[in-house]
């Protein structure tokens, strides 16, 4: 039940336009805390929406790990950061072989 409300407070978070620093260092601190990992990628995409700057490390990650995600984050929270990514994109597109992602690129 205590997830469920963590759902509902990140969607709340989800829909303001900007955070205080303050909030937004309440929010690494709860990423680096997460065990939940459902949780914690919503963590990193309000961080990527919120903090892009310093949160393209945990992007960098995410795309190693989990490139379908990857792909996602950057569409809903820094689509005007794709071309920071262009290299990792490019070698998505040469070397994966999950068809959702293949198919994801296109999208992009």
């Amino acid at each position: 039940m205590r997830d469920h409300w963590k759902f509902v407070a990140l969607e709340y978070i989800k829909s303001l336009d900007s955070l205080s620093s303050e909030y937004i260092k309440t929010l690494w601190e709860d990423y680096h805390s997460e065990i939940n990992n459902t949780i914690k990628l919503y963590l990193m995409n309000l961080l990527v929406k919120f903090d892009y700057e310093n949160a393209k490390m945990i992007l960098d990650e995410l795309y190693k790990y989990n490139p379908l995600e990857f792909l996602k984050v950057l569409h809903l929270y820094a689509k005007g950061k794709i071309s920071d990514w262009q290299s990792s994109i490019q070698k998505l597109r040469e070397e994966a072989v999950d068809h959702e992602v293949k198919e994801y690129i296109q999208y992009l």
